[in-house]
């Protein structure tokens, strides 16, 4: 990734100011706490369907398989 946000660079430049939080380096830390939190009450005893909620190609699950993997070795 080039460094000063010219053409070439993978992040569009009125993107750029964000690019701290696309860093690899910066994918295992939590944000603090803000008033902008919410809980999520889940139902005790209950669980979630595992079904698709949209329609993927084989190529796509293959991409969302290895992601998923990645994030759940990294913790």
């Amino acid at each position: 990734m080039s460094t000063n946000g010219t053409s070439g660079d993978p992040i569009p430049r009125e993107y750029y100011r964000y690019k701290d939080a696309f860093l690899e380096e910066n994918a295992n830390i939590l944000p603090l706490n803000s008033e902008h939190d919410y809980a999520i009450n889940l139902i005790p005893n209950k669980s979630p369907l595992h079904l698709l909620i949209y329609n993927l190609s084989t190529k796509e699950l293959k991409i969302l398989r290895e992601y998923i993997e990645k994030a759940i070795a990294k913790g």
